[in-house]
């Protein structure tokens, strides 16, 4: 994002109209992002950048003077972004026909009150794949 482009956005922000009682304050209207955008710029911090790490990966970000982001596109690009001269990199492309499962909800609470509600995923071209929801283990003790 350019200079004058960030100023633009943040004295659009600025100009938004006051906000009634009943309105709740949104993200976007707080006074807090502006005072937050100043305090970086103050500290030497002139770009932010978040690299889209895929399904089931926590996005990467950093600041700095300078930065750069590429987005993950596995097999291929596992995903990086850059600030200044340090290169931050998003989890390895997992291997095509892996399968991971992941647990969604208490032990214990699928409806047979014996088994844990979990999401299956198959890695498709390294990216994990959402395929369906089952009851599995941790199995629970009987009444």
């Amino acid at each position: 994002m350019t200079p004058l482009l960030s100023v633009l956005i943040l004295a659009a922000g600025t100009l938004a109209p006051p906000l009634t009682p009943s309105t709740p304050t949104l993200c976007a209207s707080a006074p807090e992002t502006v005072e937050q955008a100043a305090f970086l710029r103050d500290i030497g911090v002139k770009a932010v950048c978040t690299v889209d790490c895929g399904e089931l990966n926590p996005p990467v970000s950093c600041s700095g003077p300078t930065c750069d982001a590429v987005d993950r596109s596995c097999p291929g690009e596992r995903g990086h972004v850059t600030c200044g001269t340090t290169t931050y990199t998003c989890a390895v492309c997992c291997t095509d026909g892996q399968i991971k499962t992941i647990i969604t909800g208490p032990n214990c609470s699928c409806p047979d009150g014996m088994t844990t509600p979990r999401d299956r995923y198959l890695c498709v071209n390294g990216n994990w794949e959402y395929q369906y929801s089952f009851c599995g283990g941790p199995f629970c003790h009987g009444f």
